[in-house]
């Protein structure tokens, strides 16, 4: 089965802003996600984000990392 995955990744959490850039382990939360993410055997895997720190470091390992609007739901 072929399927897609799409990381929600909003810079401005409520609990933790700029969450997905901490360092855990040498890696920041964004790039562990995507791993992780990697792991399903999805066709695709792309991050979605309303950031530009976020989305240039996306860039670094996933080609398809998109810029969004940051006034989506």
């Amino acid at each position: 089965m072929d399927f897609s995955v799409v990381i929600p990744a909003r810079y401005n959490s409520a609990r933790l802003p700029g969450k997905l850039l901490k360092n855990i382990h040498g890696k920041t939360l964004i790039e562990h996600t995507y791993s992780n993410a990697m792991l399903s055997a999805a066709k695709r895997v792309n991050i979605a984000t309303d950031d530009e720190r976020v989305s240039d470091i996306a860039k670094a390992f996933d080609e398809e990392a998109c810029l969004t609007s940051d006034s989506h739901i």
